[in-house]
């Protein structure tokens, strides 16, 4: 690995983890080592049965420079607290920096790596203030690496667009839907099932498979408007409130926390439940026209320094 100052360990290789390393800004790597087939169930068995030496699931590409960098920061990508405490002893004079990107529900694990030397970050500001860690918002990147997808040539213009996980939303989402296109807007709206979950046959027939990344981006470029739902109790900014904002789309959604964001316009954002405006109007009327100082406000770049910044106070 490059010998960088700063180390950023994540789930797994993907479009995000390769813009992160185009950057050349820091070193990017997976947690834990790849494992498949009869090595994955051994893996699970042992890990998860209380296996006093978890190190040997890590990727060896960061174990064996960890010590190397000044700072470690480790998404919550994680199983337990031993990577927690593990890098606490291999490198101990690392500022190990642990970053929620998403909703925080294991509070168990969240007390636990609480106790240990790190620094606790969210994307969230709402669970920033509810659990008393530091907030550092969502990012996004000036150019996106997606080497390892291959497009399909297809049709990708509509007036909205949404993808995501049905997460409870999935009801809320289809009649939406339902009411715009009655209303003459083309949408497409991307919607993929949670395993666990019962659904009717009409749910079912809605319901879409999963698209890589590079896809959505595709239908981003090639839409007006950018739709976002958000979970009930998220006030984090979404993928797609910073998909908007850097592919200059108009953005509907429902997190209220907008109003207090310093990008909210109302000619470029519909919020739910407060716009009084119809909403295929907002979608066909004008363009958008996102201020350009916001692209470098939320970009990869400015994230990292928040973090080097609250270091210097």
């Amino acid at each position: 690995m490059r010998h960088k100052h700063i180390l950023i360990l994540i789930g797994e290789k993907n479009w995000l983890s390769q813009s992160m390393a185009n950057t050349q800004l820091v070193d990017v790597c997976p947690v834990y080592r790849k494992v498949q087939g009869l090595s994955k169930m051994i893996y699970k068995l042992q890990y998860h049965l209380g296996e006093n030496n978890k190190s040997r699931w890590y990727n060896s590409e960061w174990t064996e420079h960890v010590v190397n960098y000044d700072t470690i920061i480790l998404f919550d990508a994680f199983e337990d607290s031993s990577v927690v405490k593990y890098i606490n002893d291999k490198a101990p004079k690392a500022r190990l920096i642990i970053y929620y990107y998403n909703l925080i529900k294991r509070i168990e694990l969240l007390h636990q790596i609480q106790q240990l030397n790190c620094e606790i970050w969210s994307f969230d500001k709402n669970d920033a203030r509810k659990y008393g860690l530091k907030y550092n918002p969502q990012f996004y990147f000036k150019q996106l690496n997606f080497s390892n997808d291959t497009l399909r040539n297809f049709d990708y213009a509509s007036d909205v667009f949404f993808v995501g996980k049905d997460k409870g939303r999935l009801q809320s989402l289809m009649n939406i839907d339902k009411k715009l296109r009655q209303e003459g807007i083309d949408t497409r709206f991307i919607v993929v099932g949670d395993r666990k979950q019962k659904y009717t046959k009409k749910q079912k027939d809605y319901l879409s498979e999963h698209i890589s990344y590079a896809e959505c981006i595709e239908y981003v470029k090639h839409t007006k408007c950018v739709f976002d739902m958000v979970q009930t109790r998220q006030k984090g900014m979404t993928w797609r409130i910073v998909e908007a904002m850097f592919f200059n789309k108009k953005l509907i959604t429902n997190n209220d926390e907008v109003l207090s964001m310093d990008f909210y316009d109302s000619s470029n954002i519909y919020l739910i439940g407060k716009d009084h405006r119809p909403m295929s109007q907002f979608i066909l009327d004008g363009q958008s026209h996102w201020q350009k100082r916001f692209v470098c406000e939320y970009s990869f770049e400015n994230w990292l320094n928040n973090f080097m910044s609250e270091r210097n106070h």
